[in-house]
């Protein structure tokens, strides 16, 4: 099993599908040189990365919820990040097109 991540265009960047050539390219590797699967991790809340990585072949597994606890003062506050984890198929299919 092999994990990207984290994935990260820079804003004047956005839009000419660097991060899906490289994300599939990294997948494509990992499954050539042994991997089984291939998993990341995204922003439920990110419209462009839930279009994105089907097209690249990932299926979502499980949705998750990240907790972080800090304390400030006398409280404690919780922050959270839901996330959802996803795979490639083990052949790895889809495309960056």
């Amino acid at each position: 099993m092999s994990r990207i991540g984290p994935v990260y265009t820079p804003p004047e960047h956005r839009g000419h599908g660097y991060a899906a050539a490289v994300t599939a390219a990294a997948a494509r590797w990992a499954l050539d040189h042994g991997a089984r699967h291939v998993l990341l991790y995204t922003d439920l809340a990110n419209p462009t990365t839930n279009r994105l990585y089907p097209r690249l072949g990932y299926r979502p597994r499980y949705d998750a919820l990240e907790l972080l606890f800090v304390l400030a003062g006398t409280e404690i506050v919780i922050t959270s990040q839901p996330r959802t984890v996803a795979a490639t198929r083990p052949d790895g299919a889809g495309s960056a097109t």
